[in-house]
């Protein structure tokens, strides 16, 4: 719940107080408005998220601001 609003509809980005839609991932209200978050591929593990081993950090790490 740390990272959702108050009522559990949007993503809060603690930091920048920015809004994301939770389905799409757009940016809804603050600094990034238009923009979206880039979907991670994860899997569940025994309960656990984490990241697939497709996952492709370099590339990932290049598309940060």
């Amino acid at each position: 719940d740390r990272f959702l609003t108050p009522d559990r509809t949007l993503i809060l980005c603690r930091s920048h107080g920015a809004l994301f839609d939770k389905q799409s991932g757009v940016c809804v209200a603050g600094p990034c408005v238009g923009e979206a978050l880039r979907p991670v591929p994860v899997e569940v593990v025994d309960g656990v998220v984490r990241t697939t081993t497709e996952l492709d950090v370099d590339a990932l790490a290049s598309r940060f601001w």
